[in-house]
């Protein structure tokens, strides 16, 4: 049984309005069934009765459950005809859906092939911000959108983006990655051959005859690991060790512009700085 993470910033009644959802979808609960009583979930996942009563009434809004009087709670196949009609809507997330040049590109090829298809898209910028992804994620959901194009943020609470993205494959939602992934999450992603162009890059450096290279990113994310692999076999390639000093991480806080401004300055002002600086993203 799943147990609901009482610590967790997802709140408990979402979590148990998922747990449900989440059986009906597998068909552990078929519609006709009779749920277990407010009291009986109460009891079986350790929270109040108020906690069900909200999750009941969110599926039952949503055309899930369905309550007759005297005789309690019933699965219903409302929520199945509903999830059958196409809504025409694709939503994207992305960090920056405005002055970002790479995703400005990209989001117009979405609107194009979508457009081809007579799909609409709604375009939501996290900012790099993890609440407000969860947050769309929701949203999203709630607009009953029929895909989800998703730049997600990898830095720290991923995990909750993880789990909140294979809920909803898990209710049949399309999910396809931009750019960035999530280890956790099989889903189809989209992306450039990273570590190839993080060798090339290193290479064309080395072939100028620098041999302090210093790497400067400010992201945990794949993208970032694939590119310093292909960092370090263009290093191994020309028998080089690597100063581990020249391997610079730079997210702290605020813009990713200051932030990469910052871990510059850091190396300029070591006592053996780099003669040269690759710069992971712009």
């Amino acid at each position: 049984m799943r147990i609901l993470e009482k610590g967790s910033s997802v709140p408990l009644y979402r979590q148990l309005r998922d747990v449900i959802l989440d059986k009906i979808e597998r068909g552990e609960y078929k519609p006709g069934d009779r749920t277990l009583s407010i009291m009986e979930f109460a009891e079986r996942y350790g929270v109040s009765d108020i906690i069900v009563r909200r999750a009941f009434s969110e599926l039952t809004t949503e055309g899930y459950l369905a309550a007759i009087p005297g005789k309690g709670t019933f699965i219903s196949d409302r929520g199945r005809a509903s999830r059958e009609r196409k809504s025409k809507l694709i939503g994207v997330i992305v960090p920056d859906a405005v002055s970002h040049p790479f995703l400005s590109r990209i989001l117009h090829g979405i609107e194009y092939e979508a457009g081809r298809e007579e799909y609409h898209t709604i375009t939501l910028s996290s900012e790099n911000n993890i609440e407000k992804e969860r947050r769309f994620l929701n949203e999203l959901q709630e607009r009953g959108v029929d895909g989800l194009l998703i730049f997600p943020v990898t830095a720290a609470g991923t995990s909750d983006t993880g789990s909140r993205l294979k809920s909803l494959m898990g209710k049949g939602m399309p999910v396809v990655f931009i750019d960035c992934s999530l280890d956790d999450v099989k889903a189809d992603y989209v992306t450039t051959d990273n570590a190839a162009w993080g060798y090339n890059v290193t290479k064309y450096l080395l072939d100028m005859g620098h041999r302090r290279i210093a790497f400067l990113y400010g992201s945990e994310a794949n993208t970032a690991q694939e590119r310093i692999r292909g960092f370090k076999k263009a290093y191994d390639e020309h028998g080089l060790k690597l100063d581990p000093l020249m391997l610079k991480y730079a997210q702290q806080s605020g813009a990713a512009h200051s932030n990469g401004y910052t871990g510059a300055c850091e190396l300029l002002h070591l006592k053996d700085p780099p003669t040269a600086i690759f710069a992971c993203s712009d």
